[in-house]
């Protein structure tokens, strides 16, 4: 039986559920290669703000039976005053989207992913950007399929850790 699904704004009722998914998410970033810790304190809190912000789009993908399978966190940038991307000083960024493994391939990314276009774009914003990870091929590959291309790379060091090329100097 093939379930239905709907894309809509989170409610902030659903938090708890929110949370649940989003710690499910960290686990699969840290195995792609994330050095971030997750601060459990701050999460409710900053879950909460994003459902409430006007400059944030918090969405999910709900099954029929009221399951709710995924989310996109969606933010509108402002660049420095000296800077404008394709004549405006904001810029969309995808902050996270995640699918549920178990309902994967069903084309939920992609609608989480127009749902945050469609409302970027609502909000006279006509530039997406995102982060990929190094260590996660198939979604560097599910976001070029998207139309996206890559045109930075951001580099991390850990300054409190081994001998550095600059220490040497």
């Amino acid at each position: 039986m093939n379930t239905e699904y709907a894309v809509r704004d989170a409610r902030e009722e659903e938090l708890d559920t929110l949370l649940t998914l989003y710690r499910s998410y960290y686990r699969e970033l840290k195995g792609y290669g994330i050095n971030y810790e997750l601060d459990e304190a701050q999460l409710p809190d900053v879950l909460r703000a994003r459902m409430k912000s006007r400059l944030l789009l918090a969405a999910v993908a709900e099954g029929e039976d009221g399951r709710l399978v995924g989310f996109a966190f969606c933010a509108i940038s402002r660049l420095g005053r000296e800077h404008r991307c394709r004549g405006k000083n904001s810029v969309g960024f995808l902050q996270e989207l995640y699918v549920v493994p178990e309902a994967r391939r069903l084309g939920l990314a992609s609608r989480l992913a127009d749902y945050a276009r469609d409302w970027l774009r609502g909000n006279d914003i006509t530039t997406l950007s995102l982060e990929v990870l190094c260590g996660n091929p198939a979604g560097l590959a599910f976001w070029k399929r998207q139309g996206l291309v890559p045109v930075a790379t951001i580099c991390q060091q850990n300054l409190d850790e081994g001998d550095h090329p600059w220490k040497r100097m």
